[in-house]
């Protein structure tokens, strides 16, 4: 989650997860869930923002956003995942790495209770 101010936070400056608030991360299911979640305050810099604010962005909407970089602050919300048996990792017949080594394959889907946290986490309070 991502945020732009009236006036510059520099969020660049510091240490890269100065924060986590951890109210979140009691067991309560009434919030239509199990588990729960970390907010963590972020401090990165300009190629890992760019890469995690649209990875692969391009045009005048992407450069746009990164005009206000120095205006720009967020938080990472870190959950439980449920574990599910079709999630895996497996290697790559074909495909090799420039070691010869076959890639990974990553095949995850979540489950119903990864998604009803979320959906709590981006609700606005």
């Amino acid at each position: 989650v991502y945020a732009i101010f009236d006036k510059p936070v520099h969020m660049y400056r510091g240490t890269t997860m100065a924060g986590i608030i951890r109210d979140e991360a009691r067991n309560d299911p009434s919030r239509g869930f199990v588990g729960g979640y970390e907010l963590e305050t972020l401090s990165i810099g300009l190629p890992f923002m760019a890469a995690f604010l649209n990875p692969g962005g391009w045009g005048r909407s992407f450069t746009t956003a990164l005009d206000h970089y120095d205006h720009m602050a967020g938080m990472w919300i870190v959950g439980e995942d449920m574990p599910r048996e079709e999630n895996r990792i497996t290697l790559h017949a074909d495909i090799k790495d420039e070691h010869g080594m076959p890639v990974a394959n990553v095949h995850f889907d979540d489950h119903a209770n990864d998604t009803a946290m979320r959906n709590h986490a981006y609700k606005p309070v």
